[in-house]
């Protein structure tokens, strides 16, 4: 079973506007023999972002995202203290704490990353899928 993590605005768009999304991320999140993953980290920065007024689509979402998770039978993935450590202290020149954060997650966990932020294609090793 093929294993991914979802970035932010994929976890979002899947919800919201999924013919946002990349045909083969599309194609992954809809097949049954994958294995998803979110990262409460996409939840803090969403959430950060609504109370701002930057991203008022993300208030359904927030609001029931347990029930949605199961819904889509998509996993928790907590960040663990090395994947923390991992995320400060990688050889990166993308300095968004969210991004280092969701990457270290992948990197870690070996788990391909869907996500259209083409900043993730400069970190070696990081396979992302869109």
């Amino acid at each position: 079973m093929k294993r991914y993590l979802l970035d932010t605005h994929t976890l979002l768009w899947y919800d919201t506007d999924p013919g946002r999304l990349g045909k083969q991320a599309l194609r992954v999140l809809q097949k049954s023999t994958s294995q998803i993953f979110v990262s409460p980290i996409s939840l803090f920065e969403m959430q950060l972002k609504l109370r701002r007024g930057k991203l008022p689509e993300a208030a359904p979402l927030i609001a029931d995202i347990q029930r949605i998770l199961q819904a889509y039978d998509f996993h928790s993935l907590d960040l663990t203290i090395d994947q923390a450590i991992l995320a400060a202290a990688l050889e990166w020149k993308h300095h968004d704490p969210f991004d280092r954060m969701i990457a270290a997650q992948a990197l870690s966990e070996n788990l391909v990353l869907l996500s259209n932020d083409r900043q993730f294609a400069s970190l070696p090793g990081l396979t992302t899928l869109w």
